[in-house]
């Protein structure tokens, strides 16, 4: 064992100099990874005690969200450094819509909130990609909010949820 050659852990490699400098030449960047392919149809549920502040930064520049509805009783921000300031200047700088469902709804019940967001979906058009920041990774709150735009819009939703589960994204057709 003594004489085998010890490898390098990092290996430097010149690049070919009549390849072209151009922006197609690198690979995308992992985060671009999160979301398969971005659509109008596209549901995305972050869960926040879960997240950190890059998997948040991600997902929103990731998925670009047309709105962002918060679903949370006590809406905050600060994981990291991120603060409500700043959060709100990330929904400014991709062009995301803030929509406090929670203060809408007559309760923080889950039934209020389900009937508060629906009354929303009446009043909007309904693509996406859209955001939904809840208190936790259910699948029950998930399933009820797609299948409510998927009522409404007569489209097909893919759901996303953030932090990501080991699940690819799964797909709510429209109800018949």
């Amino acid at each position: 064992m003594q004489n085998e050659e010890k490898r390098p852990l990092v290996l430097v490699t010149k690049s070919d100099p009549n390849i072209p400098f151009r922006e197609q030449n690198f690979p995308e960047p992992v985060q671009v990874a999160l979301f398969p392919r971005i659509t109008k149809t596209l549901a995305v549920f972050v869960a926040f005690p879960g997240i950190s502040e890059t998997e948040f930064a991600a997902a929103l520049e990731s998925s670009r969200p047309t709105f962002v509805f918060e679903l949370r009783v006590c809406p905050r921000f600060d994981i990291g450094r991120l603060n409500r300031r700043e959060a709100f200047q990330w929904f400014q700088k991709i062009n995301a819509q803030y929509m406090d469902v929670s203060s809408a709804a007559a309760s923080s019940n889950h039934l209020d909130l389900i009937l508060a967001l629906r009354n929303i979906f009446t009043h909007l058009e309904l693509t996406g990609p859209l955001m939904f920041l809840t208190d936790n990774p259910s699948d029950a709150i998930s399933d009820e909010i797609t299948g409510a735009l998927a009522h409404l819009s007569a489209k097909t939703w893919e759901v996303c949820q953030v932090p990501a589960s080991h699940h690819s994204p799964k797909t709510l057709g429209a109800l018949g």
